[in-house]
């Protein structure tokens, strides 16, 4: 449930408008803002980070708004707003929930709220908690850090979602697209490479099988050993049997029995 909202425009005319149509679309919100600045952004999320959703222009006054979030990340999902069509990965990065071009369409404007209520793992829905997480926690493909957060930005069915880290069954690249597979069979879009996101992934979970998959521990069904002394995994909504090569075998054993965490 939507029920508190941030909006971020240093456009007077383009905030009265967006206001105007939000709360047309959502009549029980509460709406603050609009906030101009970068700076009016860092010093609000820092006092309050508990919306539930925000609404972002990206140029503000010739500075940008993924300063602030670099400085503060929103806990909850951003619908960008900009005239510009060249920002889409980073918004990806910072929460970016849709990405809406000026001016802002209505009925564009309606579906990108309509499937944010309605996303099997819509963070209003799935993940009511980490509204009041740490910034630590957020989600965010930008950082050079270890990443071991819990969830991952997918895309699915045109939209960005979150997806719990618990959920993902295997990543595997083909024909140079990265595809993301869930413990219920749903398929994603990874808007990053496999091994950039090995990189971010928790410790211990995955394995990296060979360059095509990226497996969770939780998803290997059945491992079979061939006459080369190579293992065949078997996993969870695949009909395709992975090879794990004989180099790889005795380290992927030790995965499997835990010694690795």
């Amino acid at each position: 449930m939507i029920n508190k909202i941030l909006i971020i425009e240093d456009e007077v005319i383009s905030a009265k408008r967006l206001k105007r149509m939000v709360s047309e679309i959502l009549t029980d919100a509460v709406i603050d803002g609009p906030l101009t600045s970068v700076d009016t952004v860092i010093s609000t999320l820092k006092e309050n980070n508990d919306y539930d959703l925000i609404f972002a222009d990206i140029q503000l006054h010739g500075r940008d708004v993924f300063e602030a979030f670099k400085e503060e990340m929103p806990q909850a999902f951003v619908i960008f707003t900009t005239a510009y069509d060249n920002y889409a990965m980073e918004a990806i990065g910072n929460n970016g929930m849709a990405y809406l071009l000026k001016p802002i369409d209505r009925k564009e404007l309606e579906a990108a709220i309509d499937k944010l209520n309605h996303q099997p793992f819509c963070l209003c829905d799935q993940y009511p908690a980490t509204m009041n997480e740490q910034k630590s926690d957020s989600i965010a493909y930008s950082s050079d850090a270890p990443f071991t957060k819990r969830r991952v930005l997918l895309i699915h069915d045109g939209m960005y979602v979150p997806v719990c880290v618990d959920n993902i069954a295997y990543i595997y690249t083909s024909e140079r697209i990265q595809n993301v597979v869930g413990t219920d069979g749903t398929e994603y879009a990874l808007p990053s490479t496999i091994k950039d996101i090995e990189k971010k992934l928790v410790p211990g979970m995955f394995f990296r099988i060979n360059r095509q998959y990226l497996v969770n521990v939780e998803a290997v069904v059945k491992i079979c050993k061939t006459n080369d002394y190579r293992l065949i995994v078997s996993k969870t909504h695949c009909d395709e049997e992975i090879i794990v090569s004989r180099e790889r075998a005795l380290a992927f054993r030790k995965w499997i029995e835990g010694d690795n965490i």
